[in-house]
């Protein structure tokens, strides 16, 4: 009678466990499914994990928690090559923009020598006016026709 109860019990304990485990395969599918569709992918993934565990453990004989998987992978994947293309497309605008800068510099380089050399010929032009003006003012003009140079510093002996 013992050994009999105690088969029972037994069963009975197997029925309410057997009971629960289609519950853990399908609250762990939705919740992969809920992660999955939030591009949760690492939790997504342990969810489905999960699901396979207990697909297992309670017969279920199903591929969907696999190909869940491989969704979340193909995801992995993808958000892998977007990040890889990504970095490329930065690294390529990186260089183009220091190709650009180099040329910005060499223009500014460029720029500055001209500067310089139109400082100096204005100087030049300066100097070349100013040599002019002194010129002229040592000229004396008679009846506006006749000019004579005269050196107003010095003085003339009779």
């Amino acid at each position: 009678m013992q050994s009999f109860l105690f088969l029972l019990f037994s069963f009975l304990c197997l029925n309410l466990q057997g009971q629960k485990c289609p519950d853990k395969y399908d609250s762990a599918m939705s919740a992969g499914k809920t992660y999955l569709s939030k591009s949760d992918y690492d939790k997504a993934l342990i969810e489905f994990q999960a699901a396979q565990i207990a697909a297992r453990e309670c017969g279920i004989s199903t591929n969907e928690p696999a190909d869940s998987l491989n969704q979340v992978f193909n995801y992995l994947k993808k958000q892998r090559n977007e990040s890889v293309d990504a970095k490329r497309n930065a690294e390529k605008s990186e260089k183009k923009t220091k190709e650009a800068l180099k040329k910005v510099e060499l223009e500014k380089n460029r720029a500055d020598s001209a500067l310089k050399e139109t400082e100096n010929a204005k100087d030049e032009a300066q100097d070349a006016l100013n040599k002019a003006d002194k010129l002229i003012k040592a000229f004396y003009f008679y009846d506006g026709k006749f000019a004579l140079a005269l050196n107003r510093d010095t003085k003339i002996k009779a």
